[in-house]
């Protein structure tokens, strides 16, 4: 070994946390945005069992349902500025009360979802129309990441089927924060499927401090997070948001030509919701993502 004190420098750089992908996840929060499909209107107003005078489940909630409903429809657009009229790839959205003694309420949460699909094969059953990723397209091009895919391999997976947007996962990323200590992650964030990034030819702006894709025509693929609405058990615990979430916008016109590669009219379109209710737990669990 030429130089040992400089490898361990790098290692331990490597191997130590850091808030670089916390810091990048707050730089694209935004107030909570209205968008979201038309069947899940019913789940804007934020949290509303906590009003005297609602109950629970929410009306136009399906108690204890995981199956999402299919539909051919065509995608959701953005309504407000400045990505109005871009193409909604993924939502998902928890919200969540904490339990109560005085009086006795138990721990309810209540997680939308919803996402397109490539036309391909027919998904399970209970399926979330969201695969999982890691973060990497949002801070480094795709043939860095993956030299050997191109264009074609990239249409050739898509046109297989499934999620256009993916949950992000951190596990064993370098420098992502531990989600107890310090500097935090949000519970979930959302990434493009590799395959539609490489099939269009974005890549991470620079300085890739957001989640933010670009091309030659400026903004392309946006990943926006938000929380809000703090909620509290009435002891003295501090308070916390009530609801996070995170969404995947993609401009109309790229859109367009994603289509037009795949030789479809319109992906399928796939939402649902999701409730539970029990004992007091961390809301910032991920266990039912």
């Amino acid at each position: 070994m030429r130089d040992p004190v400089r490898f361990e420098q790098v290692l331990a750089r490597r191997l130590a946390p850091s808030a670089q992908w916390a810091m990048r996840e707050e730089a694209s929060r935004v107030p909570r945005p209205p968008t979201r499909p038309e069947g899940l209107w019913w789940s804007l107003s934020p949290i509303p069992w906590v009003e005297d005078d609602s109950k629970w489940p929410p009306p136009g909630a399906v108690a204890e349902t995981k199956q999402l409903a299919g539909t051919n429809d065509e995608p959701v657009r953005v309504v407000e500025e400045p990505y109005a009229g871009w193409v909604q790839l993924g939502l998902l959205e928890r919200q969540a009360t904490l339990a109560s003694t005085y009086p006795d309420v138990p721990t309810r949460r209540l997680l939308i979802v919803a996402g397109l699909e490539a036309p391909g094969s027919n998904p399970s059953d209970g399926s979330l129309p969201l695969a999982a990723a890691r973060p990497l397209a949002w801070i480094a091009p795709h043939n860095r990441l993956d030299p050997d895919l191109d264009s074609r391999d990239a249409h050739t997976a898509l046109a297989a089927g499934g999620p256009l947007a993916a949950v992000v996962d951190y596990n064993l990323e370098l420098g992502a924060p531990h989600r107890q200590r310090g500097v935090g992650l949000h519970p979930f964030a959302l990434t493009p499927r590799f395959e539609v990034v490489v099939l269009l030819g974005l890549r991470p702006e620079r300085p890739a401090l957001r989640h933010v894709l670009v091309d030659d025509d400026g903004p392309a693929l946006v990943g926006r997070v938000w929380r809000g609405f703090l909620v509290h058990d009435g002891n003295y615990d501090p308070l916390v948001p009530g609801v996070h979430g995170a969404d995947l916008i993609l401009r109309s016109d790229l859109y367009d030509k994603l289509k037009a590669a795949l030789g479809k009219e319109r992906f399928d379109l796939r939402f649902g919701a999701t409730l539970r209710e029990g004992p007091d737990e961390d809301l910032n669990d991920e266990s039912d993502v």
